[in-house]
């Protein structure tokens, strides 16, 4: 599939690959008014140079020490996996200016709230109120 170009983005993370077909992302998008993926940077990327209309935003650990801690949550040791991935969230947190939005995720509810006014206002930019708008103006006339 990735020889063939059926992904709108994909990447190996973390001896991983990833990606998002694009045939899911058409049929996601017809099935509701705002698709909303969860990427890395390798894929926002790819997804803004492929559809730049998109919106973006960015997810933001409150601090380094606080990533740290999360990720010892997860885990009953620190291993050399975990620092490359705190390494590697440094090295993405640096790319945060390339996003439209950023939510720093401290407290998870004032998270999700700045995230759905985020994903409320972008339902009502104008270039998605057009059609809605359109069918008003006619019915006036």
């Amino acid at each position: 599939m990735i020889q063939a170009e059926k992904f709108v983005e994909w990447a190996e993370v973390h001896g991983q690959l990833y990606g998002t077909s694009w045939a899911e992302l058409e049929s996601s998008t017809q099935a509701g008014p705002t698709l909303i993926l969860d990427v890395d940077i390798q894929g926002a990327e790819a997804i803004r140079k492929r559809l730049p209309e998109c919106m973006s935003v960015f997810i933001m650990p409150p601090s380094i020490q606080e990533l740290r801690r999360r990720l010892m949550r997860r885990e009953t040791r620190w291993t050399d996996a975990l620092e490359k991935r705190l390494n590697a969230a440094k090295a993405e947190m640096a790319d945060h200016c390339r996003f439209d939005f950023i939510v720093v995720n401290d407290v998870l509810d004032d998270a999700l709230s700045a995230l759905t006014h985020i994903v409320l206002a972008i339902q009502h930019r104008t270039p998605r109120q057009m059609a809605r708008v359109r069918r008003i103006l006619g019915e006036e006339q």
